[in-house]
């Protein structure tokens, strides 16, 4: 049948025998994969397109009644990836497509299994193919890669046809095209390890350089490997996460001694329950630590819903985590609405108090006489602002009879001046004339020059004696105050 959880809509796509018991449904490219029983062909993969005429028999791997008894099925790319025992009686590696199924390789040739069923054994979907546990008689049990259409053998842990001690390689998870896996080494530690497709294989260390004895399981999330370690040196174990470009991983602080399992990836992170004093409690971690999710958990245990896949809850997360978003951001605004509401709340009853006070001092209040007295102040205001107008246009008529003042002194000055300079001019040509005629007695010899001044000409002095002259026409120096009297 097949349903999207409607009545209506709940559907039978395919007839079985009683007793089929279908079981390992798994979805590889459009084809929904299966193994169920019929008395005809035994028990063998099936796969349906969804409709009630597209159910068949993928291939009768061992024919007739025998059965194949197809065990770990994996989806890889459009590749469905399983073990089946096959016609010469041992269980090997097949792939199924469009096309049919049919065996990858006959790793340890014959009736005896070359990917036996153990508690180790694993299938894991990795770069368009798998990774598996196998065992040819020539490396023992080891890790093994394809790709649907050969076989690629990984590690030879403990070289030889020995296998790795306690059931070889273990625990595998993918990260892009790098496989993280624990394997025991030969001093009896379970260590961590990691091998690209090539095989080239890499010891996992912390970042400190000490060895790792790995417990637990790898759980690839996001950029990262997570897995729980006991470093040497240390007490207790502790979550790391692993760096695959260095095969070195770093502790998550605040992990250690916690058990933590049912692990389920979101995205980057890691959702998982753990029991911490005494109580069962949900974390989450991922790239930036460990985290506890506020609560408890009634189980010791995550449950998940069937049909609900990965993607389907890492979207529903998404939602969730923008559901919270928005309704963060609508708290933040009715909290801004109820700040806004009390502000105006406040104003509001603080203008009705002024409004109040105000009715009051009006209704005690004699408004005639108030108005009077107003109209009072406005005519004082304005006779004062007159006065000032007719100060302001008194100041500036003296200010412009000052300036013409200044003028009339500063041109009486400049008179007065070219008047006394026409008086000395007339006392000196005076002067010389009388020289000229002989009026004047002989000079003074060697007069005092201090206090003297000169009509004209150079004074006798030691620096500058005069050159010989007729006595008539020698000069005089005479003091500026008969100069004076001389002009007058």
């Amino acid at each position: 049948y097949k349903s999207d959880g409607r009545a209506s809509n709940t559907v039978r796509i395919g007839q079985i025998a009683t007793g089929a018991a279908p079981k390992y449904f798994t979805v590889a490219g459009d084809s929904l994969y299966y193994i169920s029983q019929k008395s005809s062909d035994g028990i063998e993969l099936r796969r349906t397109d969804g409709t009630f005429a597209g159910a068949e028999l993928v291939s009768d791997i061992r024919a007739g009644a025998f059965s194949s008894f197809p065990e770990y099925l994996k989806a890889s790319g459009d590749k469905l990836f399983f073990t089946a025992i096959g016609t010469t009686g041992g269980r090997e590696l097949y792939v199924a497509d469009k096309d049919g199924a049919r065996q990858v390789a006959d790793i340890n040739p014959g009736a005896a299994d070359g990917t036996p069923i153990t508690t180790m054994m694993f299938v894991q979907p990795v770069d368009g193919g798998v990774v598996f546990t196998a065992q040819d008689p020539s490396a023992g049990l080891e890790l093994y890669f394809s790709n649907g259409t050969g076989v690629t053998r990984l590690t030879d842990l403990n070289p030889g046809p020995t296998d790795t001690p306690f059931g070889g390689p273990s625990r595998v998870a993918a990260l892009g095209s790098t496989v993280v896996f624990g394997a025991t080494t030969a001093d009896g530690f379970y260590t961590p390890y990691q091998t690209d497709l090539a095989g080239n294989v890499q010891r996992i260390f912390s970042d400190d350089g000490d060895a790792l004895s790995f417990s637990g399981k790898f759980t690839a999330a996001g950029d990262y490997v997570y897995f729980t370690a006991a470093e040497t040196g240390l007490p207790g174990s502790r979550l790391y996460r692993l760096d695959a470009a260095t095969a070195t991983a770093t502790a998550i602080a605040g992990t250690q001694d916690i058990p933590l399992t049912n692990q389920i990836v979101f995205g980057d992170k890691v959702v998982a329950t753990a029991t911490k004093s005494g109580i069962d409690r949900t974390f989450i971690y991922g790239p930036d630590g460990l985290y506890q999710v506020p609560g408890l958990v009634s189980q010791g245990y995550a449950v998940l819903v069937p049909g609900i896949t990965t993607e389907r809850l890492a979207q529903s997360a998404e939602t969730l985590r923008q559901a919270a978003a928005d309704a963060g951001a609508a708290r933040q605004a009715a909290l801004l609405a109820a700040d806004r509401a009390n502000t105006f709340t406040k104003f509001y009853s603080t203008s009705a108090a002024i409004a109040n006070d105000s009715q009051e001092r009006l209704t005690a209040v004699d408004l005639d006489s108030e108005l009077k007295t107003a109209q009072q102040a406005a005519e004082r205001l304005q006779r004062g602002t007159a006065s000032l107008s007719y100060a302001a246009q008194a100041g500036t008529a003296l200010a412009d009879a000052l300036q013409q003042v200044s003028l009339a002194a500063k041109t009486e000055a400049a008179d007065l001046q070219a008047r006394r300079e026409a008086k000395l001019d007339e006392a000196r040509r005076q002067q010389r004339a009388k020289l000229l005629r002989g009026d004047i007695a002989a000079p003074i010899a060697k007069p005092s020059t201090a206090g003297l001044t000169t009509l004209g000409l150079a004074v006798d002095s030691p620096r500058n004696p005069l050159p010989p002259q007729p006595a008539a026409y020698r000069p005089v120096i005479i003091p500026y105050s008969l100069a004076q009297t001389a002009s007058a």
